[in-house]
């Protein structure tokens, strides 16, 4: 896949068209998907869109090799577990900065 070359900043107004763009780039992903969750929720946040799905689809069907960098959570943890499809999908715990506040969609 080749890269897209953007000529003009696109503005989005919607959260859904957001959304909508980020799943379709997570989905396009040939090579490598990197993912940096500031809290456990940010990670359920982007199971519940998604995004987590997608990725692990990529990883089983096209090779795509994906990482992920987020706080350590007994109940994440159990989830990301699950994911550890052999070498493709790589789980690093860092720790969780304090006042980060979760924004959800």
């Amino acid at each position: 896949m080749e890269l897209r070359e953007y000529k003009e900043l696109e503005v989005f107004h919607s959260a859904s068209r957001a959304r909508e763009v980020y799943l379709d780039l997570v989905k396009e992903a040939t090579k490598e998907l990197l993912f940096i969750f500031p809290t456990p929720s940010a990670f359920s946040c982007q199971h519940k869109i998604g995004a987590i799905g997608l990725a692990e689809k990529a990883a089983t069907e096209r090779n795509v090799e994906v990482r992920i960098l987020m706080p350590a959570n007994k109940l994440i943890d159990k989830k990301a577990e699950n994911l550890n499809y052999p070498h493709k999908i790589v789980i690093r715990y860092i720790k969780q900065l304090s006042g980060v506040k979760p924004q959800y969609w």
